[in-house]
């Protein structure tokens, strides 16, 4: 058994204190300070989508990849809404 297949509905609620936006933010300032135009970005380890959805809303073509398949299908779930959908990869 996978150990996220159990996990995959409860993580957002274990790690609502990570700062995604905050990593994203801090990306994005790296990318603009050092002039790359960045338009397509991997998001490997999605988990349940958290960041990907941040990133997809910013305008980036997102491609989101995880291991585990129930944490795709949370982040799928998270980002259902989102203008221009994440492309999702189930790999390790």
């Amino acid at each position: 058994m996978n150990a996220y297949q159990n996990l995959a509905s409860s993580y957002d609620r274990l790690t609502n204190d990570v700062d995604y936006q905050s990593w994203v933010d801090f990306t994005h300032a790296i990318l603009k300070r050092e002039g790359m135009t960045v338009r397509t970005v991997a998001d490997l380890a999605c988990g349940t989508g958290s960041a990907t959805r941040i990133l997809a809303q910013m305008g980036y073509r997102v491609t989101a990849v995880d291991l585990s398949e129930e944490m795709l299908t949370e982040a799928m779930d998270k980002c259902a809404d989102v203008e221009q959908l994440p492309t999702f990869v189930h790999q390790n």
